[in-house]
């Protein structure tokens, strides 16, 4: 999942300057208003660690990031609703990586959280540097 998730941003974030070059769109305006958000929401939330039932928060919040993706896939021209994919992306997206690393060490052996730490961090990191080699 961290993978996938990993690979999910990476392409959108890699691919945001062709992708808005070709609709007439400023793609500072994508990175700006996703980093706002994340900052944002971190903020606010930096004690929520997934509430009651972290598996139903990280559920909630990767349809968020597939809506936003879905959104991104429309958008023609139109800067308000590239705003609001950024906006969205940047909630999904940016809320569900902390709880995951939470529910990560959560979930590990007593004696394995740095390991299973160390795992998570891979696998992000190859999604991150991995998809876009592949996808390029």
């Amino acid at each position: 999942m961290v993978f996938i998730g990993a690979s999910v941003f990476a392409g959108m974030n890699n691919f945001q300057t062709v992708y808005a070059d070709e609709r007439g769109l400023n793609y500072a305006d994508h990175f700006l208003i996703y980093t706002v958000t994340v900052v944002m929401f971190s903020l606010v939330l930096a004690r929520f660690s997934g509430g009651k039932n972290p598996y139903f928060t990280i559920a909630l919040l990767q349809y968020v990031v597939c809506g936003s993706v879905v959104l991104f896939c429309f958008i023609t021209g139109d800067q308000y609703l590239y705003w609001l994919f950024a906006v969205l992306f940047g909630i999904g997206y940016g809320v569900s990586h902390p709880i995951l690393v939470t529910m990560t060490a959560r979930d590990a052996s007593g004696g394995l959280v740095a390991q299973t730490l160390q795992l998570f961090a891979f696998t992000y990191f190859a999604g991150i540097f991995g998809f876009p080699l592949v996808a390029g």
